[in-house]
This record gives structure tokens, C-alpha cells and sequence, in this order.
């Protein structure tokens, strides 16, 4: 008879979605999510760490901007913490259009005083509102 092999290695616990940022972020509904303000505002203040969590790629329809992709998100992401995945066009933030990376990065700021925040989201051809409140 054969010798034992080694033995075999213990699987590794499967990440948590969101890795780290779960802990921050509590899921409310199908579209609906609850987040810590302290979380939020930590990670909005490092937009470089946030970047490298997806990549955002501007969307253009007929020549015009409109709303960014999200593509590539990271497992351990806040964007998978809060329930965005990969290939989601971002068309609105809390009712306005994303027209222009400018209204982009101005919708962006405005969320650090926001309570409550809507993403109106196209995935895969369905339009899917995503809903977040801030506490």
C-alpha cells in the first residue's frame, strides 16, 4: 500500500462581498442599502483606492456623454459592497443625468452631505433603481 500524501489543505473561507466595506454597509431590500456615514466618508476622501476598485469608463450614445460603466469591480470593493456589478451603466445620481464627467464629479461631492442617495442603473438592458440611505 501507498504512503498517505500530504494531507490536504484547508479551504480557504470564502471573501465576504464587499471584503472590509460590508462591514459598513447593510443590504435593506433588493435594491435598497444602508450605509455608514464613517465608511462613506472614508473612502470618498481616497478616490485613488476607490479607483482602483472598478474601473469607470464614460459612456457615449450617438457622440453625446452619458452616465459611466462600471467594469472589472473588484470582489472585495465597496462597488460589490453596495450591490453595483460589473457592467452597470450609471445613467442618473438622485434623479439628475450624468451628461458630462463634470456633472459626474459634481454629483460625486455631493454625496459626502447627502442622507439618501438614488442610482438609476442599467444592467444588462433592465433599469434597476438602487437606493441608499446614509446614517
Amino acid at each position: 500500500p501507498k504512503p498517505p500524501g500530504p494531507a490536504a489543505a484547508a479551504p480557504k473561507p470564502a471573501a465576504t462581498p464587499g471584503g472590509e466595506f460590508a462591514k459598513g454597509v447593510k443590504k435593506t431590500g433588493a435594491y435598497e442599502y444602508q450605509l455608514d456615514r464613517n465608511m462613506l466618508n472614508e473612502n470618498l476622501q481616497d478616490l485613488s483606492k476607490l479607483g482602483m476598485q472598478a474601473r469607470i469608463v464614460p459612456n457615449y450614445e450617438n457622440g453625446k456623454y452619458s452616465g459611466f460603466r462600471l467594469v472589472g469591480i473588484a470582489p472585495d470593493s465597496l462597488y460589490k459592497a453596495i450591490g453595483l456589478e460589473s457592467g452597470d451603466l450609471i445613467r442618473r445620481v438622485g434623479g439628475k443625468d450624468l451628461d458630462s464627467p463634470n456633472k459626474a464629479i459634481e454629483l460625486f461631492d455631493q454625496l459626502r452631505n447627502s442622507s439618501a442617495i438614488n442610482l438609476d442603473v442599467e444592467r444588462r438592458g433592465q433599469k434597476v433603481s438602487m437606493q441608499y440611505q446614509i446614517k
